[in-house]
């Protein structure tokens, strides 16, 4: 998966297209920004809802987490 990936990115470059690639979306039942949320509820953080995963140092270390074991 991540090879047709790496084939975009290195052909957008050649091209001179500059890519913003989304890590994170909106949608529920792909996990999204209220998985992040959810995490930091169980473990007891005061967040009120999907929009404290803008703000909350918790849930934004989460995701930054999440990330750099992705990449």
């Amino acid at each position: 998966m991540l090879q047709g990936l790496d084939f975009v990115i290195s052909e957008a470059g050649k091209n001179g297209v500059q890519l913003i690639l989304s890590l994170v979306n909106n949608w529920n039942d792909y996990g999204g920004k209220s998985q992040y949320v959810k995490w930091a509820k169980e473990q007891g953080q005061n967040v009120n809802n999907d929009d404290d995963f803008y703000v909350h140092p918790i849930v934004k270390q989460y995701y930054k987490n999440h990330v750099a074991v992705r990449i």
